[in-house]
Formats: structure tokens, sequence, C-alpha cells
């Protein structure tokens, strides 16, 4: 009897507790006349601010993984954007693609700036986001790598 009295009252005590969320929302803008479509990632736990990052796919570009990957980095602790650097007309699904993409982005610095620092606007004015505005940096692989730098 104790233990069906605990069970219950741990079930009741379990379900008053609303449990956070890993929130990803699509913030779709433009650059320079190009569609771009990067993914917000951050958990819904409370309305503390936190440290938000720009995300910098690698050589893939934005895809279900990078999102994965941003969602266990995020945590409770940051606020991610996964930038879409390429667009929404380029999506690489293998090898080649990627390096046709990426190398055309290496070889126009210029606009892969516009893009990140157009992704950078995009973190810090991300409304209903727990951001700390004060507390800003950029990560990724590879090619991503190189673009945070």
């Amino acid at each position: 009897m104790r233990h069906t009295v605990f069970a219950a009252s741990l079930f009741a005590l379990s379900t008053t507790f609303v449990h956070a969320e890993i929130q990803t929302r699509t913030l779709a803008y433009e650059v320079e006349g190009t569609k771009i479509a990067s993914v917000l990632v951050y958990d819904d736990a409370g309305p503390a601010k936190r440290p938000a990052l720009v995300m910098v796919p690698n050589w893939m570009g934005i895809n279900a993984d990078q999102i994965e990957k941003a969602k266990v980095i995020a945590g409770k602790e940051y606020v991610i954007l996964v930038a879409d650097v390429y667009g929404t007309a380029t999506r690489p699904t293998n090898p080649d693609e990627a390096g046709k993409a990426a190398s055309a982005m290496y070889a126009d610095r210029a606009t892969l700036r516009a893009r990140v620092n157009a992704a950078l606007d995009q973190l810090t004015n991300a409304t209903g986001a727990p951001i700390d505005a004060t507390k800003l940096g950029a990560i990724g692989f590879c090619f991503g790598g190189a673009t945070a730098l």
C-alpha cells in the first residue's frame, strides 16, 4: 500500500511541472538577393539569458545532422543559430556537391562574410529567445571553423 501511495504521489508531482523542450525555429531572410533559412535552437527551460553562438556547419551545409548537433551543444546553456551560408537553393547531398559549394564560398569571401554577419544579426535580434547579447561567439568544424574564424 505504501508503494502505491508513494508512486501515485510521485506521478502527481511529476505531472505538475512543465517539461522544458528544445525549440527549433527557422529564420528566413535574404542576403544580397539570396534566400537564407538558418535555424535557431535553444531550450525553453526558463527566461534566464544565456550566451549565443552562430554555428557554421561543415561543408555539407545546414541539414538535420547539424541541427541535432546544435541541440546537443545548446543544452540549457546556449542559444545557437545554425547558419545557412549557402542559401536555400544549395543543399549538398554528397561530397562532390559539398566541395563545389564550399569552393564557391571560399572564392567569394565577401559574400561568405556578408552571410555570416547576417546570421549574427538574425541571432541577436531573434525574438523570444533568451539571449545575452553581451556574450556572443561563433563555432564550426572544418569549412564551418574556417568561416567562424
